[in-house]
């Protein structure tokens, strides 16, 4: 019930388009990347909140979060932007493609969906719709918690997201992809 209130509060007048906080965070990169150490918030009434690194990389996915990449001293060296999201039209080709929820056995509509990237954007995943799948917010939790991986796959009636469940398997994709690549 939480999440359809929040859906319908978030899209105002545009179905399926949603509008969520905007996060300034200081993390290193590295911490980022690596899963370590804590981002901080600022400004606002939750200034100096800390978050862990996995919260922060779900909240890359679908939240409005701008990065503040800090220097070894802790000086602010670069402004992020946010430039990472699915559009509204890839969205909607997502909701068409996928027809909810991707992950198994869940009947969520696409509505109450975020576009999730199934290589992050913190590890470089572009937002193509080969990258996109959609996950309610329950899962999308679910799969960022338990780093699980999902890739899109040509089916008997077009494509389709494919899930790995075994906990860590996005790890291993990580792995693999950093083998592929030339030195």
């Amino acid at each position: 019930l939480l999440t359809l209130v929040r859906r319908a509060v978030a899209a105002g007048d545009e179905v399926g388009k949603t509008n969520k906080t905007t996060l300034l965070l200081t993390m290193s990169y590295d911490d980022l990347k690596d899963r370590l150490g804590a981002a901080t918030t600022l400004g606002g009434l939750d200034a100096g909140t800390h978050l862990p690194p996995e919260t922060v990389r779900r909240l890359c996915c679908d939240g409005s979060v701008i990065p503040i990449v800090l220097g070894a001293d802790g000086e602010v060296m670069d402004w992020g932007i946010e430039k990472r999201f699915f559009t509204d039209a890839q969205t909607k080709r997502l909701w068409l493609r996928d027809g909810g929820c991707t992950y198994p056995g869940c009947g969520a509509p696409p509505q109450w969906t975020d576009a999730h990237h199934l290589v992050h954007w913190a590890d470089l995943g572009p937002s193509d719709l080969d990258n996109g799948a959609l996950l309610c917010e329950r899962h999308h939790t679910i799969v960022h918690s338990r780093r699980l991986a999902g890739r899109v796959v040509q089916g008997s009636f077009g494509e389709r997201v494919e899930w790995d469940l075994t906990p860590g398997s996005y790890d291993e994709l990580l792995a693999r992809r950093a083998a592929q690549e030339p030195a």
